[in-house]
């Protein structure tokens, strides 16, 4: 079978083909991107004409381009920028209505839950114990664990989208630019967060902003395991994104086409939560949501 999973999130909507073989692994053929910008086009809880538009638009096309793969099964889930619509039941049933698609929401705890599990199926050598991060657009899903188990997780309605538009930033961060993302975001911090403290000595990172910090960690930074930091090598990362030149700037742009102007935003935001933490390893997944969202339809049948 022949899945196309596709994510609605706060920043983009992107889809990733999948086959199933006989013993339910997973192989990933494909995958697809388009930056819609769906947060930034709320306003006053409303989704604009034009965000509607551009969501019907994109999953019209996307619906196409799985029948042109023969894909088996179309599958579409949204998350938080969606949560954040004031009757987000009206505005996917807008989108039922104009596209046929049905788009299933998902809670801020499903997201975390389809996140880690996600983590597991595609991180080969996760910590013993570790803080999951699936930092998005408009909320971060927390998940601590041990011996590949869940401990407690949480969802937070921050992201590195709604982050930069509460305080707006630019693409590069002051000294007091830093020190308003640091507040903002622990202010959000649970406080149960803090009873795992041994667990979040080591970070997993999930999502788009994740794996491009790995890129340009690998670029910028020359480290040995771009996967793999260390606390002092994401935060000199920080430090570096937040003073970048022009020209920097640039080739980050063409690393990063769907986020660039999110990274330095993204990595003090959780430098901020690994502040609080304690964290002193980064490892990034490759995988994530749209996997696990996939796992569990398999299990579901």
């Amino acid at each position: 079978m022949r899945y196309m999973i596709v994510d609605v999130g706060s920043n983009t909507v992107k889809y990733d083909v999948f086959s199933v073989s006989g013993n339910k692994k997973l192989k990933k053929e494909g995958h697809g991107t388009r930056p819609v910008r769906l947060l930034a086009r709320i306003k006053d809880g409303v989704l604009t004409p034009e965000g509607m538009d551009l969501l019907c638009d994109t999953l019209s096309a996307y619906r196409k381009e799985a029948q042109e793969k023969n894909c088996g099964r179309f599958e579409v889930f949204a998350t938080a920028g969606v949560r954040k619509i004031a009757d987000p039941a009206a505005a996917l049933d807008e989108v039922k209505t104009r596209t046929g698609i049905g788009v299933r929401l998902l809670s801020g705890e499903e997201e975390a839950a389809c996140s880690f599990r996600g983590m597991l199926l595609t991180l080969k050598k996760p910590p013993r114990r570790g803080m999951m991060l699936d930092m998005g657009g408009g909320s971060t899903e927390f998940n601590f664990f041990e011996e590949k188990t869940s401990k407690w997780l949480c969802s937070r309605p921050f992201g590195v989208v709604s982050v930069r538009l509460a305080l707006g930033l630019k693409h590069t961060l002051t000294k007091d630019d830093k020190a308003r993302v640091t507040e903002y975001v622990r202010a959000y911090l649970p406080e149960k967060a803090f009873e795992f403290s041994r667990c979040a000595e080591n970070a997993v990172l999930i999502g788009g902003t994740a794996k491009a910090i790995s890129r340009l960690a690998g670029l910028f930074l020359g480290v040995r395991d771009e996967k793999k930091l260390s606390g002092e090598e994401f935060f000199a990362l920080r430090d570096f994104l937040c003073t970048v030149s022009d020209e920097q700037y640039e080739l980050i742009k063409q690393l990063c086409p769907d986020r660039h102007e999110l990274m330095a935003a993204g990595t003090t935001a959780f430098s901020a939560i690994f502040e609080a933490l304690g964290t002193k390893k980064v490892y990034i997944c490759s995988g994530g949501i749209r996997e696990g969202y996939l796992s569990l339809l398999e299990d579901n049948g």
